[in-house]
């Protein structure tokens, strides 16, 4: 006598199980901020103009919905525009007061994989995890007689996600999320005066609307 133990997970609707793969095409609104603002050869103290800002986005992903786990996963290329990050090198008594204007793009490749609440409804809830790489690109004018600065910095990335899929069609569905998101250090380098600009984290959080086509 054979005896068979099976274990089966909670599926969603039938005709989003048989579409696997998918891509998806995202808008990304953030609220952004520089966290651990330092400077190198500033003859006074640094003050912090702006280090918050609402930035906007775009990307594209690869997906893929597991059958036998409720799980998916994500292959995302994205990017930032500009965040306008400004500092001064601040004279108390005004009489050389020296300005930084840093303009912030991103543009990451990020990894993700989410745990899916599966049901009978068109709604899928999920939350899981993400990593993977971001440049930040700054471009800094300063505004008392040096040139400007152009400065990549790569980054390791990671975050967190949350969500709900909506699948309104055999392929077709929307996915509206929350993520929140460390994208490293920003630098601009050092300029011909001597002066340079470090955020240690630029961090997001992110409100994403997707379109997906399952195929």
């Amino acid at each position: 006598m054979v005896f068979v133990l099976t274990w089966q997970v909670s599926t969603a609707p039938v005709s989003a199980e048989d579409q696997r793969y998918y891509g998806a095409f995202k808008l990304i609104g953030s609220f952004a901020d520089m966290d651990g603002v330092s400077q190198t050869g500033f003859t006074n103290q640094i003050q912090e103009r702006n280090t918050s800002d609402i930035v906007g986005g775009f990307g594209a992903s690869i997906g893929y919905r597991w059958k036998n786990i409720p799980v998916h996963s994500e292959i995302e290329v994205s990017h930032r525009t500009r965040f306008d990050f400004d500092t001064r090198d601040d004279d108390p008594a005004f009489l050389n007061t020296v300005g930084y204007e840093t303009n912030v793009a991103t543009t990451s490749v990020l990894f993700s994989a989410a745990l899916d609440w599966r049901n009978d409804s068109d709604f899928t809830p999920y939350a899981g995890g993400l990593i993977g790489w971001s440049r930040n690109s700054a471009e800094t004018e300063r505004n008392a007689g040096a040139s400007a600065r152009d400065q990549d910095t790569d980054n390791f990335a990671w975050g967190l996600i949350a969500g709900v899929i909506w699948d309104w069609d055999e392929r077709w569905g929307m996915d509206l999320g929350y993520r929140y998101v460390d994208l490293g250090q920003v630098e601009t380098g050092t300029f011909s005066t001597g002066e340079s600009i470090q955020a240690e984290d630029y961090t997001t959080h992110d409100l994403l609307l997707s379109v997906f086509y399952r195929f």
